[in-house]
C-alpha cells in the first residue's frame, strides 16, 4: 500500500503553480487532498517580489 496522502503533500508542497481539474482528475482523493492541504503552505512560504515603493525585493 502507497502512501499517497504523503506523496500528494510533497507534490503540493514542490508545485509552482495549480493544475487544472482535467489534468489531476486521474489522481486519488489522497493525493489530491494532501496537494490541497500542502499547496497554500508553500505559496505562503515562496519568496514574492512586490511592488514597493523603492524597488526592492519583498520577502
Amino acid at each position: 500500500m502507497d502512501n499517497h496522502l504523503g506523496k500528494g503533500l510533497m507534490a503540493g508542497l514542490n508545485a509552482l503553480q495549480a493544475e487544472s481539474a482535467s489534468r489531476v482528475a486521474h489522481f486519488g482523493p489522497d493525493y489530491k487532498r494532501g496537494f490541497v492541504l500542502s499547496f497554500p503552505i508553500a505559496c505562503l512560504k515562496r519568496p514574492t517580489i512586490g511592488n514597493s515603493a523603492r524597488g526592492k525585493q519583498v520577502f
